[in-house]
């Protein structure tokens, strides 16, 4: 926890693993739709690394 808030309040841009709005960084789930992916913690919120296109799992055996 210590790393996340140096990484925001000195603007570290370190990489963590975070959970946000999708917003385009997997182009075929809903932008609202939440996910897990590594991004760089700033000063101005996360900033995710674009994945693209996955593949859709079968949530139907769960």
């Amino acid at each position: 926890m210590v790393e996340v808030a140096e990484s925001i309040a000195y603007d570290l841009k370190k990489v963590f693993v975070v959970i946000t709005r999708n917003e385009g960084i997997i182009s075929n789930l809903p932008e609202d739709a939440m996910v897990e992916v590594a991004g760089k913690l700033t000063k101005y919120g996360v900033v995710a690394y674009k994945v693209g296109k996955r593949g859709i799992y079968n949530t139907k055996a769960i």
